[in-house]
Order: C-alpha cells, then sequence, then structure tokens
C-alpha cells in the first residue's frame, strides 16, 4: 500500500542498532517518473533496537508523518513515539508494541483539531514441541469519539499495514478492535504452515472503516471473523515459495449496513488466494 522515494541511514553495535529514515510516497502513476510527480505523505523517524538481555530486546520508535494534499483536510501533522518488547524464552513468545500520536488535524473548513489516539498490538504464543506451536494475537486502534473536539482516530503507523488484522486486508489499524489465535506447524525445517483466525470489531462503529467516510450504519461494532492460511516453503537461501488463502464472513454490522442499503457494501462472504516466488541472489563486486 505504501511506495517510497526514501532514505535510511543506520548504525549497528553488537546487539544494539538505530535506523533513521526520511521518506516521500508515491502517488500511484504509471506515466510519470516518481521524482517528477506529485508526493503525498512525507515521514521521518528513528527506530532501535536494544537487546537488553539473552530474551528481552526493547525497540523505540519516534516518527513523523505530514501531508497537505488531500481533498478530506487541509493538512494532517502526525507525532508518533512508542516501543515494541520483545520476551523469548523456553519456547514462550510475547511480542508487544505500543504507539501513542499526537498532532494536529485541520479539516476543509479551516478548523483544527488536537489529534489523541493509541494503538496497540500483543501476540503471545508457546511452542510445545518443535513442530507445534499456539498462540493468541489483539491488536487495538482508536475510533473518532465525534462527541469530543480532539481527533482520536489512529492513523496506522508507518511499516503497520501487512502483519496484522488478517490476511485479506479488509482492515488496517485504524478503529479497531482484532481478536485473534494461531497455529504455527513445521513438520519439516523448511516447510512451516500457518493458520489464523480473527474476531474483527470497531472501536466506534461510525467512525471510518477503510475507505468508508462516515462509519457503517449499524448499531453493532461487528465487523466480521476471517479464516487465514499460509504455506510457506524455503528449500534453500536462494528460493522462498508462499501459498495462500482466506475466507471473511461479514459479522452483524455489515450485515446490517447492507441491509439498510449503504453503498459500495455488500455482506457477501468474500474469500481471497495469493501465490508467491521469491528468488534471492548476490553478485560479487
Amino acid at each position: 500500500k505504501w511506495v517510497w522515494d526514501a532514505v535510511k541511514a543506520g548504525y549497528k553495535s553488537g546487539q544494539h542498532w538505530i535506523d533513521a529514515f526520511y521518506g516521500e510516497n508515491m502517488i500511484h502513476d504509471p506515466d510519470e517518473f516518481s521524482l517528477d510527480h506529485r508526493h503525498a505523505y512525507a515521514g521521518s523517524g528513528v527506530y532501535g533496537h536494544v537487546q537488553a538481555t539473552d530474551f528481552l530486546a526493547i525497540e523505540p520508535l519516534l516518527s513523523t508523518k505530514y501531508n497537505d494534499r488531500s481533498s478530506d483536510y487541509q493538512e494532517k501533522d502526525l507525532l508518533y513515539y512508542g516501543a515494541r518488547l520483545l520476551f523469548e524464552g523456553n519456547g514462550f513468545t510475547a511480542d508487544s508494541t505500543y504507539v501513542q500520536q499526537t498532532g494536529s488535524i485541520t479539516s476543509t473548513k479551516a478548523v483544527e483539531a488536537d489529534v489523541d489516539a493509541q494503538g496497540f498490538n500483543l501476540d503471545l504464543s508457546y511452542a510445545f514441541t518443535p513442530q507445534w506451536s499456539v498462540g493468541t494475537t489483539f491488536s487495538y486502534a482508536s475510533g473518532d469519539d465525534k462527541s469530543t473536539a480532539d481527533n482520536e482516530r489512529f492513523d496506522g503507523v508507518f511499516g503497520a499495514s501487512d502483519k496484522y488484522y488478517g490476511l485479506i486486508h479488509l482492515m488496517v489499524w485504524s478503529n479497531l478492535f482484532d481478536y485473534g489465535l494461531t497455529a504455527n506447524y513445521r513438520p519439516v525445517k523448511e516447510l512451516d504452515l500457518r493458520w489464523e483466525y480473527h474476531q474483527l470489531y470497531a472501536d466506534d462503529i461510525s467512525d471510518t472503516w477503510l475507505s468508508y467516510k462516515s462509519g457503517l450504519t449499524a448499531a453493532s461494532d461487528c465487523y466480521g471473523n476471517e479464516i487465514d492460511f499460509m504455506a510457506t516453503w524455503t528449500p534453500n537461501k536462494t528460493w522462498k515459495l508462499m501459498a495462500g488463502a482466506s475466507v471473511f464472513m461479514p459479522g452483524d454490522a455489515i450485515e446490517e449496513a447492507a441491509a439498510k442499503g449503504q453503498e459500495f457494501l455488500t455482506d457477501e462472504t468474500a474469500y481471497a488466494a495469493l501465490v508467491q516466488v521469491g528468488y534471492k541472489f548476490s553478485y560479487p563486486l
């Protein structure tokens, strides 16, 4: 979803490292070279890794996101700060990230609102054999409460589009509760099989969901349920093959909004499948 013209610099010392970046994301235009045509968001930030102990890592982050090219607002100027904590030991893994979002958004009518939003992810898993592991996942991102002067909608920090919220990508890290179960099976070293189940809810059903600017016209806050499967085969260091499939079953909120005739919305079950082949090579200089 994000394609960049960007620069990144980093420093590493042992197990510790820090990266700094600046970039501008491209608006897709196949007829124009990216450096010559209009960009949308500009962002900068730092991200670090501190190996506190053999089993605990801390990764602080600080980033900005700015945009003044939108028909929905005059200007969006956001600041993100937070950290990731990763614990790994005795077959148990706990991986959590918390991000606080501040800044301001100026509407098309030149009304400025302060931003006060949060995003949180938590993955817990346990490998009870070398082949099998099971876990649970939880994601939260605040939605905007229209009764307050502030804007509480979490507007996804960079790099957060693909790992969570289901394989079909009907959800993003904004106005969301995601409760999930996971299972991994590795019959041989080269093959990994992963299953996921997600129950998806809105933080505020009247707020934006994906491309819906006015939210869903429903009393329920349940988007629906999604089941995902992904197989990854890495026969050697050169080749990597992936195949996956998903099914999304709309919940009460989507069914209710579709029954009321909301535009561009269906309550039919959605399916998706993918196949991806990766080839990695190096050329000696």
